[in-house]
């Protein structure tokens, strides 16, 4: 019955039993779920650990898979043809150093494929200088905002002793001293450029 707790106060209405019980089950059912969510959330912390462990590993393994990207067929063809088209046109150049960046997923292979063109012994002296100033400007632009571009610093790192050892062998089977000075002045002012970059600082 009603209840009047202050004198002249309002009057409380106690709940019916029947509304107390549900009220009492559905607490309990509750805090019980609570409980239950408690007990499995270590599990769900070590599931959710696997699965960003799991994306981690597959970030790094679409990284190595990228590193190791190939070359189409049609897009090997085409850089090996502007090799052998290569002039000292700066045009012609730049359209190879183009290329390359467009590329940079592959720049093991053009890296690769460039050096295979400068160790040719037959290549014409002024092919072969054109070639070293497309490896400058790719060298020079692999800091640009490109994709992998960085890795043309990494990759021509560690072909450049094969390239500067063909590079001489072939300015010393010159016979003449005026395109064998030509050469050496190119070169040497290649040299100097990267030197002033701090291309490869020394160790």
């Amino acid at each position: 019955e009603p209840f009047q707790m202050l004198l002249g106060g309002p009057y409380w209405i106690p709940p019916k039993l029947e509304d107390v019980k549900k009220q009492t089950a559905a607490a309990e059912e509750a805090s019980q779920s609570k409980e239950e969510d408690r007990g499995r959330s270590p599990q769900r912390r070590r599931d959710r650990r696997d699965r960003d462990r799991g994306s981690r590993d597959s970030r790094r393994d679409r990284r190595k898979r990228g590193s190791s990207r190939r070359l189409r067929s049609r897009e090997r063809d085409e850089f090996e043809d502007r090799l052998r088209g290569l002039s000292l046109n700066k045009t012609k150049i730049a359209y190879g150093m183009g290329f390359a960046l467009d590329h940079a997923e592959e720049a093991k292979e053009i890296v690769e494929i460039i050096t295979e063109s400068l160790s040719l012994d037959e290549t014409p002296i002024p092919k072969k200088v054109a070639r070293l100033f497309l490896v400058s400007d790719i060298l020079y632009n692999s800091t640009a905002p490109v994709r992998n571009a960085s890795a043309y610093r990494t990759e021509f790192r560690d072909k450049l002793p094969k390239i500067f050892e063909c590079l001489h062998r072939t300015y010393k089977s010159i016979e003449g001293r005026i395109t064998a000075n030509a050469m050496r002045e190119r070169v040497t002012k290649v040299l100097r450029v990267w030197q002033g970059w701090s291309l490869y600082p020394e160790s």
